[in-house]
């Protein structure tokens, strides 16, 4: 028995001894952080083109890992171009409420399109294509307020520019040009009843001499003389402006014929600014013997017009300049002086049905 329980002692203490030698072999430090270098390749974007050897390598990421086995970390083209696309640089601090203004996003200057319409002679009766018949201007006139239209003065229109005033929704300028008597006689009784504000433009040479009664054929194209300007220019509804001294109908000093402003051929620059200026200066005086202060706009006789005149014209302060041209968009612009010159005009005859009339009002 004795020996049995000696035996028994010695298997238990074989089999501890056993199992302190397996523990004893279990290593319980952990393996230490290891910086691995990854160098990856990627093929050229081109088809069937290799990257040759001595190229530098395309990216190269750095990364801390365990250790493990190095084929269990793959980096693939797809992850770094993703990586790449998703980084984001700021060039200013987070939170800047700094604001850069550029061309595009600057407001639009306020500005309005502005029709004029131009008349000349206005008989008793209908003319052609340069007259209109009393009864018909009237028409005309009261045609605008039935659409909405206001005449405005050119006064308001630099005063809109310099951005001092406003102008109505639909501001249109009516005009005669040459200074015809009927202007006298017939348009200014009627713009008197309709409170409507007009511009004539006259010419100096052609002002009727003190003394010499208009013709009583209409035909013949009287024109008025100072006293009749005089009392136009005196109307808070009439203002007088230049249509040349002697530039439109007969020549000027010189064998050569001039029906407009345009150079002669033969005219040099210097000479022609001398001319034309010299011509201005005889048609402002001839209109302040008539009682007209103040010179501001010009109309082109013709609508012809040269770059030389205008220089000539803002050298003498004008601001406003007016043509012939229908299909000018007068688009007037405050604080652009500019937009105030070359202004273009719709002639207006017994002839011009309503339709054409709004058609022109209306074009943007």
């Amino acid at each position: 028995m004795r020996f049995l329980k000696f035996l028994l002692l010695i298997c238990l203490l074989g089999i501890a001894f056993t199992g302190c030698a397996e523990v004893g072999s279990v290593n319980t430090e952990l393996p230490p952080e290891t910086t691995e270098i990854v160098t990856v390749k990627f093929a050229a974007d081109e088809p069937k083109q290799t990257v040759p050897a001595a190229v530098e390598p395309i990216a190269t990421v750095r990364m801390a890992t365990e250790a493990v086995p190095s084929t269990a970390l793959t980096v693939t083209e797809a992850e770094v171009t993703e990586a790449k696309a998703t980084e984001v640089t700021f060039t200013e601090p987070i939170g800047s409420t700094t604001a850069v203004l550029t061309e595009s996003t600057k407001p639009e200057p306020e500005s309005v399109m502005v029709p004029i319409l131009m008349f000349h002679d206005v008989k008793t009766y209908a003319g052609g294509t340069w007259s209109i018949s009393a009864e018909n201007f009237r028409d005309k006139m009261e045609f605008l307020s039935e659409n909405g239209y206001t005449p405005v003065t050119f006064a308001q229109l630099v005063e809109y520019v310099d951005g001092a005033a406003p102008l109505p929704e639909k501001p249109v300028c009516i005009t005669f040009d040459d200074g015809y008597y009927s202007n006298y006689k017939n348009v200014l009784p009627i713009i008197t009843e309709l409170n409507i504000p007009i511009t004539v433009f006259v010419i100096g040479s052609m002002i009727r001499a003190d003394g010499i009664e208009p013709d009583p054929n209409e035909d013949a194209l009287s024109t008025m003389n100072a006293a009749e300007i005089a009392r136009m220019e005196a109307s808070s509804l009439v203002q007088i402006q230049p249509h040349t001294y002697d530039l439109h109908i007969r020549g000027y000093g010189n064998s050569e014929k001039r029906g407009d402003v345009l150079p002669l051929q033969s005219e040099s620059e210097s000479a022609y600014k001398q001319m034309f200026a010299a011509d201005c200066a005889l048609a402002e005086n001839a209109l302040t013997d008539a009682g007209v202060a103040e010179y501001t706009v010009f109309s082109y006789p013709g609508g012809a017009y040269h770059r030389w005149a205008e220089a000539v014209l803002r050298e003498r302060g004008y601001r406003i300049t007016l043509t012939t041209n229908s299909g000018h968009r007068n688009l007037v612009v405050v604080g652009d002086p500019e937009s105030l010159f070359l202004l273009g005009r719709m002639n207006v005859n017994d002839e011009t049905t309503d339709k054409e009339l709004l058609g022109y009002l209306c074009k943007k």
